[in-house]
This record gives C-alpha cells, sequence and structure tokens, in this order.
C-alpha cells in the first residue's frame, strides 16, 4: 500500500501515533487549564458574596431594613452553588457562566449596600429624634394640662360661688 507521499503506510506510522498523542496532551492540559481557570472564577465569586454579606451585616446593624438585599444575596448563593455543582459535574462552561452571574449579583449587593449605608449615616441618629420628639410632646401637654386645670377650677369656683344656700329646715 502506498501513501501519497510515497512509501509505505509504516513510516508515516509512528509520525501519526505522536501527533495523536500530541492532540490528547493539547486537549488534557487545555481541560485541565480551563478546568484551573473555573475554580478560580468560583473562588473569586465567593470572596465577593463574603463581602456581600459583609457589607449586608453591615447596613442591618444600622437599623437599616435590607431585605432587598437579602433577596438578592439569596440568588448570589444559588448561583454559586450551582457553579459548584457544574464545576464537579465537568460543566466548565456553566460553572464560569454561573460564577460570572454570582459575581454580578454580589457586586450589586455590595453597591447598594454602600448607597444604603451612606444614606443612614448622612440622617440624624434615631435614638436623638426620639428622644427630642418625646421630650417636646411631654412639655407641650404638660403646659396644656397645666392651663386645663386653671380653667376647670376656675369655672368651678365661679360656679360655687354663684350658688344659693339654702335653708336647713330645723326639725
Amino acid at each position: 500500500m502506498k501513501c501519497y507521499g510515497g512509501g509505505s503506510g509504516r513510516k508515516w506510522f509512528p509520525l501519526l501515533a505522536v501527533f495523536a498523542l500530541m492532540c490528547m496532551a493539547v486537549s488534557f492540559s487545555v481541560r485541565v487549564f480551563g478546568a484551573n481557570d473555573v475554580s478560580s472564577e468560583i473562588a473569586e465569586a465567593e470572596g465577593k458574596v463574603r463581602e456581600a454579606y459583609a457589607a449586608v451585616l453591615d447596613v442591618e446593624s444600622l437599623g437599616v431594613n435590607a431585605s432587598g438585599l437579602v433577596h438578592t444575596m439569596n440568588r448570589a448563593v444559588h448561583a454559586l452553588g450551582d457553579a459548584n455543582s457544574a464545576f464537579r459535574a465537568g460543566d466548565y462552561e456553566n460553572a464560569s457562566l454561573l460564577a460570572d452571574l454570582c459575581v454580578g449579583f454580589a457586586d450589586d449587593v455590595s453597591a447598594e449596600a454602600g448607597n444604603l449605608k451612606k444614606d443612614a449615616e448622612s440622617r440624624p441618629s434615631g435614638l436623638f429624634m426620639t428622644a427630642a420628639l418625646s421630650s417636646v410632646g411631654v412639655s407641650v401637654l404638660f403646659v396644656l394640662a397645666l392651663f386645663g386645670w386653671r380653667f376647670v377650677k376656675n369655672r368651678y369656683v365661679k360656679h360655687v360661688l354663684k350658688m344659693k344656700p339654702e335653708g336647713v329646715v330645723s326639725g
């Protein structure tokens, strides 16, 4: 059997075998390199989720309602879990996409938490406002009660002074 390049097929067999082995080695190294990339993407996503969680805790410690942030945080955690599952299953493309989705959610949470924190720190303290308004309310109530008592007392005294004594019949 002759090949187009001349010579027998046995001369080309070692060359083809080496070529096939090199292709398999390159494909394996690409797969391992892809797995390492996806693993680092998932690790980055985990770090972003930790940062977002810390930001949400900071905002909640200021007394801000962070339920919307918690909802978005849950979406990030679910995407991270799905990315880990896809990575373990060998589906590196979906794992990479889900890790990127998780990073996007976590970045959104961190940015919104920063905005809420700035808003919360710029407004006056809720405790101070409550104490000030309560003091004003108690003062107004005291003054109104004082004037109200004087009004009622003066009216009662005038009414009593206008009364005529009734004669007592002795028996």
